[in-house]
């Protein structure tokens, strides 16, 4: 069996492409699927199925355009339920992939359905387990996102521990992991920068894997568990329904919009999103827009601030970006984009941007606000400045005072022009950027 892992960068999510004796299987494919397709017709294999770990609550799914391009069937574990027509896979089940085969492993926890694919070769020999969300590198998934009545978070992460320690510890030290996500995903707390693993070293670094006792998982698996991003829930809702076909999605968004058609478009409470990328010191932005980059976690973001995924959407970007810009978009289930207007005809709008020296006397009535998460933040930050994570601004800024003066930083300008750019927009107008300079960052007390 041979497998190649797919990174995409702005979801911090990888996707599978396994294939053995000409039939090939795709592991939680994202939603754009034209490289799966084209990894297919380059090997000369057929897609056979898709493999769906669980129902993902920060993507939107790639399964039924791969299902009905190609005629594949869409595989789940035991429980799940969708729309469109599923296999559901016993716990346990040997599926045949050409001259190899997989073993499905129902590891419920993070949701219910969660489930495990344990490769193995044509002599039987595990080789790979795609883990999905279920354990990652240095960490497991977050055991919050399926509570509903009869099941807490504590009662998740108690079926997590079992499903990680009764099976998946249980296997060979030597199989190689591979998880559903990276560092950096709101999946997971404390993940390693690999790509992949054995289990052997899994079990000698990760936290949650040192022969630990189930009061003493469950303790360390929900502390400091933060709230998901808020388009978790819609997500992961719409990825049990038959999705809008992709070409019909990108036809609508390739519109180009003019001037009098955006102001129409703004007084009827479209949002403009203004995808530039921020790579360098920003000089202007757009006080109708909410900013955010193209060039980060874009698709995190954009999920975090516009909650409600069939809000109506025009934007403007980087001059040949705009496809990108649409897939990105789709990725977390916006459909609504009604097209694009170049940055070129919006010079005329902008609003200059002044950044801030980091030594620069901020005065009275000042607030310097460090936009990094908590952890950065203990690790040093200038001198008196309040830590709220750009997760948190939405919720901790409609509590502050407009009349104050607020100074933004984060490490790299990227989250401080989001944050500026969405606090313009609820109407603070005494907004500045600040650099990141190390020479100024003090310990943080942590007394």
């Amino acid at each position: 069996m041979e497998i190649k892992q797919i990174h995409t960068a702005c979801l911090a999510e990888f996707s599978y492409f396994i294939y053995s004796g000409g039939e090939a299987a795709v592991i939680d494919p994202i939603r754009d699927v034209e490289q799966y397709l084209r990894m297919a017709e380059e090997l000369g294999v057929e897609i056979k199925y898709v493999f769906e770990t669980h129902f993902h609550a920060d993507f939107i799914s790639g399964h039924t355009e791969l299902a009905a391009k190609t005629g594949a069937k869409i595989v789940y574990g035991p429980g799940a339920q969708a729309e469109y027509p599923i296999y559901n896979a016993g716990d346990g089940e040997i599926i045949p992939l050409g001259k190899a085969s997989i073993r499905w492993i129902h590891t419920p926890g993070h949701t219910l359905e969660s489930s495990c694919i344990l490769a193995m070769d044509e002599y039987g020999k595990p080789i790979a387990l795609f883990t999905g969300d279920t354990l990652f590198l240095g960490d497991a998934g977050r055991p919050d996102l399926a509570v509903k009545p009869g099941y807490s978070q504590e009662k998740l992460a108690r079926m997590l521990y079992h499903s990680i320690y009764d099976k998946i510890l249980k296997l060979p030290g030597d199989i190689v992991l591979y998880p559903g996500h990276g560092q950096g995903s709101p999946c997971g707390k404390d993940m390693d920068d690999k790509m992949y693993d054995t289990l052997e070293n899994q079990r000698k670094y990760n936290y949650l894997l040192l022969n630990l006792k189930e009061e003493e998982f469950v303790e360390k698996i929900l502390d400091r568990i933060t709230p998901p991003p808020a388009y978790f829930p819609m997500n992961a809702e719409y990825n049990q329904k038959k999705l809008t076909p992709n070409e019909q999605v990108i036809k609508s968004a390739q519109h180009r919009i003019s001037q009098k058609e955006l102001s129409t478009l703004l007084s009827e409470g479209v949002c403009f999103i203004d995808c530039r990328s921020v790579d360098s010191i920003p000089d202007a932005i757009l006080p109708f827009a909410l900013r955010i980059g193209l060039d980060g976690a874009f698709a995190l973001w954009l999920g975090t601030f516009i909650k409600d995924i069939h809000r109506r959407i025009v934007f403007t970007c980087d001059e040949g970006k705009e496809l990108e810009c649409v897939k990105r978009m789709m990725r977390v289930g916006f459909e609504r984009i009604e097209g694009y207007i170049p940055a070129g005809e919006l010079e005329s709008k902008m609003r200059r941007v002044q950044v801030l020296k980091a030594n620069q006397n901020n005065g009275d009535n000042v607030v310097v606000v460090d936009l990094r998460n908590s952890y950065d933040y203990l690790d040093g930050h200038y001198e008196d400045a309040v830590n709220v994570p750009l997760l948190q601004l939405e919720v901790v800024s409609k509590k502050w005072d407009k009349q104050k003066t607020y100074i933004l930083y984060c490490q790299t300008y990227y989250r401080s022009v989001i944050a500026m750019s969405f606090l313009m927009l609820q109407g603070f107008k005494h907004l500045y950027l600040m650099e990141y300079n190390p020479e100024y960052i003090v310990f943080a007390d942590e007394s």
